[in-house]
Order: C-alpha cells, then sequence, then structure tokens
C-alpha cells in the first residue's frame, strides 16, 4: 500500500513537472485535474502548490526554463556537457536571457 501512494505521488510529480513545461507557466489549481491530482491530494502530500512546485524543481530541474544556471550545475551535468562538447569542432557563443525561450530558428 505505501508503494502504491509513493508510486502515485512520483507519477504526480512527474506529470506536474511536465505540465509545466508544456505550459512554460506556473500552474494552477484547475491544471491539476489534467493530472488526475485532486486538491486534498495536493494538500496531503505537499500542503500547497509552492511545495509541489519546489519538489518538482528539484527533481526535475530540466522542465523549468526559469531557474538560474548555477543551480543546475553539478558534477553529473559537467560529464554529460564535456561528453557533447567533445563531439564538436566549431561553437557560436552567444549570450543568454534567464527565463527567456530558446530562438532556435536562429540554428
Amino acid at each position: 500500500m505505501t508503494q502504491d501512494i509513493h508510486g502515485k505521488k512520483d507519477k504526480i510529480l512527474k506529470d506536474y513537472a511536465e505540465l509545466r513545461k508544456a505550459l512554460n507557466r506556473d500552474i494552477k489549481i484547475e491544471d491539476l485535474k489534467t493530472i488526475e491530482c485532486t486538491r486534498d491530494m495536493l494538500v496531503h502530500h505537499w500542503r500547497s502548490l509552492a511545495n509541489i512546485d519546489l519538489a518538482a524543481r528539484e527533481r526535475y530541474p530540466n522542465h523549468f526554463n526559469d531557474i538560474h544556471v548555477d543551480s543546475t550545475i553539478n558534477k553529473q551535468t559537467i560529464k554529460e556537457l564535456k561528453d557533447v562538447v567533445l563531439k564538436h569542432d566549431t561553437f557560436l557563443i552567444t549570450t543568454a536571457v534567464t527565463g527567456c525561450e530558446v530562438d532556435v530558428d536562429f540554428y
């Protein structure tokens, strides 16, 4: 039973992060019905939207485009980045604005 609860909680957290990424905005209580999360479930597990948002950001940081780069850098991401960088010979470096989408048409 406990594993079922944790599995459901993990699924809601992942679905929340994916919904947040898809909508590209803060989630509202009304949005939770699309991920099969009731207000009671939210309050029971996280107490508030702010808390589920913090939990989702911690677990799925790449689903959020408004986070500081500093908070995503760790040994694993540096290793992944190094592997990608070593595959290329030339780089075009531009500036970025935190919280904005990448202009993929530029490439």
